[in-house]
C-alpha cells in the first residue's frame, strides 16, 4: 500500500515457487478506509518511542528523546507472511518520518529505522526495539497488516509479471513455464500417488469429525487421456508426475492393449474393423510412439485428430 497527498494504491505480489511472479493492481472502493490517507492514531492512540538524537550545543551527545508517532500518516506498507515494513512520514507521501521493520524469521525481530526528507531510510543505523516499545509497535504492526489483508482479495488489473528474471512478455513459448510448474509439483503428486492406497489413484482426505471422512479423488487414466492429445515430444514434459494407467491406443504389432500393470486391455482404433490391424494398413498419424509416461514401459499414441509435429523423426 502506497499513499499519496489525495489517495493511497495498492498492489498485491503473487510469488510461486516455481519461478513465476507476478504484481496486480488492487482495486480500492471508494468507500474502504484505505481509498484515503490514514494516520497512525488511528489504529493506534498516544503511540510513543524513544529514538537517539544528537544534544548539546557545545558538546555533542546522543540521547533517547521521546517521539510522538500518532499524527504521522502511514505512507506505506509492505508484508509477506513473515515480514515486512510500515513507513511513517510527517507527510502522506513526503517528509520526514521513521519505519518500522518486522522479521517472524528468526523469533520476533522489530526495528526503527529513520526517514529523510527525501524518502531515504537509513537503514545503517537501525534502533532494535525489545520490551514495552517493542510490543506497542507491534500492536500497530498487527493492526495496520489486518485492515489491509482483506484487499488482496481486491486484485484486478496484471501490472507485470515475470519467469525467473526475463518479462513473460519477452519469452516467445510457454513451454519452460509449464517445465517448471510440473517439475514442482511432481514430488507431491507422487507421495500423493504413494499414500492414496488404490493403484492408480490420487486421492485427497479430510477429516469431518466424529467418524466421518471426505473423500476427493481422480484417476491416473483420468490425466493420462488428457495428457495423449499433446504431440510425443510435449507428452515428456508430465513424465515426472509418474502417472500410470490403461493405454489409449492399441499396440499395433499385435492388436491389443497393455495397461500399466501388464494386463491384456484389447481396444479398438477408431474406424477399425478388426482388432488385428497391422502397422502396416493402419492409417497415417497412428503408428504408436515410443515415449512411455512415468516410466511405465506402456507406449503411447498419437490421436489421429493431432498431426506430428515438423520434423518428428519417422516411426519404423
Amino acid at each position: 500500500m502506497l499513499a499519496s497527498s489525495e489517495a493511497n494504491t495498492g498492489h498485491v505480489t503473487v510469488v510461486t515457487p516455481y519461478g513465476v511472479s507476478a504484481v496486480f493492481g488492487v482495486s480500492l472502493p471508494p468507500s474502504h478506509p484505505w481509498a484515503r490517507p490514514r494516520r497512525v492514531g488511528d489504529f493506534v492512540p498516544n503511540l510513543e518511542i524513544h529514538v537517539p538524537k544528537e544534544a548539546g550545543w557545545i558538546s555533542k551527545r546522543v540521547e533517547m528523546s521521546s517521539v510522538r508517532l500518532e499524527r504521522l500518516f502511514i505512507s506505506e506498507v509492505m508484508f509477506s507472511e513473515r515480514s515486512g515494513a510500515l513507513s511513517m512520514r510527517r507527510a502522506a507521501g513526503s517528509g520526514p518520518g521513521y519505519q518500522l521493520r518486522v522479521d517472524l524469521d528468526a523469533g520476533i525481530q522489530t526495528a526503527i529505522c529513520r526517514i529523510d526528507e527525501e524518502g531515504h531510510v537509513d537503514t545503517d543505523h537501525p534502533l532494535t526495539l525489545e520490551g514495552a516499545p517493542q510490543s506497542a509497535m507491534l500492536g500497530l504492526w498487527q493492526s495496520v497488516v489486518e485492515s489491509t489483508r482483506e484487499l488482496m482479495g481486491q486484485r484486478r488489473r496484471l501490472v507485470s509479471g515475470s519467469f525467473g528474471d526475463r518479462s513473460l512478455l519477452e519469452i516467445d513459448a510457454p513451454q519452460g513455464v509449464a517445465e517448471a510448474l510440473v517439475a514442482n509439483m511432481s514430488p507431491i503428486v507422487v507421495e500423493i500417488s504413494r499414500r492414496s492406497g488404490a493403484p492408480g489413484e490420487l486421492v485427497l482426505r479430510r477429516n469431518l469429525g466424529e467418524g466421518r471422512r471426505e473423500e476427493t479423488y481422480c484417476t491416473h487414466s483420468e490425466l493420462v487421456e488428457k495428457i495423449m492429445i499433446l504431440p510425443p515430444d510435449l507428452r515428456a514434459v508430465f513424465g515426472p508426475l509418474k502417472l500410470s494407467g490403461p493405454m489409449d491406443a492399441m499396440q499395433l504389432a499385435s492388436g491389443d492393449g497393455v495397461d500399466a500393470y501388464g494386463e491384456s486391455n484389447p481396444r479398438r482404433l477408431p474406424g477399425a474393423t478388426s482388432n488385428n490391424l497391422s502397422p502396416a494398413s493402419a492409417p497415417t498419424g497412428m503408428l504408436a510412439s515410443p515415449l512411455s509416461i512415468g516410466g511405465s514401459g506402456a507406449q503411447m499414441s498419437r490421436p489421429p485428430s493431432v498431426p506430428p509435429p515438423e520434423g518428428s523423426p519417422s516411426v519404423s
